[in-house]
């Protein structure tokens, strides 16, 4: 699909805008998804259908994406074979979006074609719906809300027509997270997500439609003593705390090991020195906190090459591994007897703004409990350039270290 759009795009959208014009986007409200049809490298012809149902009086809308190419047709018939909408047109990756008029309920029958040799086209289909007193609409302006425990807000519902008469019922999936009150005032209690629904009744249909919120409940921004406080609680004979008051700064760092490669190879020898360290600091009145793993390095280079090419770490036992990018930095960099000597440093940060850096730290724990597990670093072209194993001081050091750290971030 790519070598279509690098080679064919402009002089075929030249030729379809004389040929065809751009065609009329159309846009509705209200939309129910009711179907996908994908095609691609279609041969001219192809076609793909789906039968779909209107509940009521309503229209189908179709949206291509911007993967769509080449020329397309859409027939929609009705359940005895007749033909009611037709619409044909030609796109050169440009999403577009085409609407019927008026349709009665029952089941319809929607036909796709690329008429074109290699055409591609993602559709998807939806019904829409006018809103009456008989059949309102009813929506929501967020389905997602943050809440800081012990704080509330309400939940509104929008109504179209506004004139139409409706009850909701509300409830929470976990109340000891987020409750909801039957007015939509939702109160935050504890850490956790929940999902709130509003169950919607007319006067004419009862449970007509659902409204869904996903609640995530947030501890307030712990002090930074508090933290501080924490964090001394957390010291072993390995690990050394530092607070910077001035700069409301403190640091844990935790036991330091080295690494070097055994011999010199490809002309070249690393010397590398790893120690984690948790970081809290404070700024704008909040706290942040992270877990660094640095690591000092020393670059023997018999050339002149200066790059050390430090790229990710990585922790490695029994078939489970999970490795950590790192920013690179040059300190110092001099030549002695013939040798390139580079000092560096690389660090790798694990803070509480990003998902999947829980999950690491979780699998990081229990790798670093196994039996024999091994550290390898490797540079930015996956090549490894030296390899330890942890010895087990080390290994329970640094999992009590990262387990520590996975306390204060239930603090957030």
């Amino acid at each position: 699909m790519k070598w279509k759009k690098t080679l064919l795009a402009t002089a075929i959208f030249l030729l379809s805008a004389l040929m065809f014009g751009q065609g009329k986007k159309a846009s509705a409200e209200n939309k129910i998804e009711l179907d996908n049809l994908y095609i691609e490298n279609a041969q001219g012809g192809e076609a793909l259908n789906s039968t779909v149902s209107l509940k009521r009086t309503g229209k189908l809308y179709f949206s291509f994406t911007d993967d769509t190419y080449g020329d397309v047709s859409i027939t929609v018939s009705a359940s005895d074979g007749t033909p009611v909408y037709k619409k044909s047109f030609a796109v050169v990756f440009e999403s577009m979006a085409y609407i019927t008029g008026e349709l009665p309920a029952g089941n319809y029958t929607i036909t796709i074609t690329a008429v074109s040799y290699l055409t591609d086209f993602d559709a998807t289909i939806y019904s829409v719906y006018h809103a009456t007193l008989e059949y309102p609409e009813f929506s929501a302006d967020l389905k997602r809300l943050t809440l800081t425990k012990g704080k509330s807000e309400s939940l509104d519902i929008y109504c179209q027509p506004e004139q139409a008469q409706y009850a909701v019922r509300w409830s929470s999936k976990n109340p000891s997270i987020a409750s909801v009150s039957q007015n939509g005032k939702v109160m935050a209690k504890r850490k956790g997500t929940t999902t709130i629904t509003a169950y919607i009744s007319t006067h004419l249909h009862a449970n007509y439609q659902t409204l869904k919120w996903t609640i995530t409940v947030k501890n307030p921004n712990p002090s930074f003593s508090k933290m501080c406080k924490k964090m001394k609680s957390f010291r072993q004979k390995s690990t050394k705390l530092s607070i910077i008051k001035k700069n409301k700064k403190a640091i844990l760092k935790g036991m330091r090991i080295s690494a070097a490669t055994p011999v010199i190879k490809h002309s070249y020898a690393y010397l590398a020195y790893f120690n984690p360290y948790v970081e809290l600091t404070k700024k704008n009145g909040k706290t942040s906190i992270c877990l660094k793993f640095k690591c000092d390095i020393i670059y023997f280079h018999i050339n002149r090459h200066a790059s050390t090419g430090i790229d990710s770490l990585a922790f490695k036992s029994s078939g489970s591994s999970v490795s950590f990018d790192y920013s690179h930095n040059t300190k110092k960099k001099k030549r002695v007897d013939g040798v390139t000597i580079v000092r560096s440093y690389a660090y790798t940060t694990l803070s509480s703004d990003k998902k999947d850096n829980f999950s690491k730290l979780s699998k990081l724990i229990k790798i670093l409990g196994k039996k024999k597990t091994a550290m390898k670093l490797y540079n930015s072209n996956d090549n490894e350039l030296l390899k330890a194993y942890l010895s087990s001081p080390i290994k329970n050091s640094w999992k009590k270290f990262t387990s520590n750290y996975k306390k204060l971030l239930e603090m957030y």
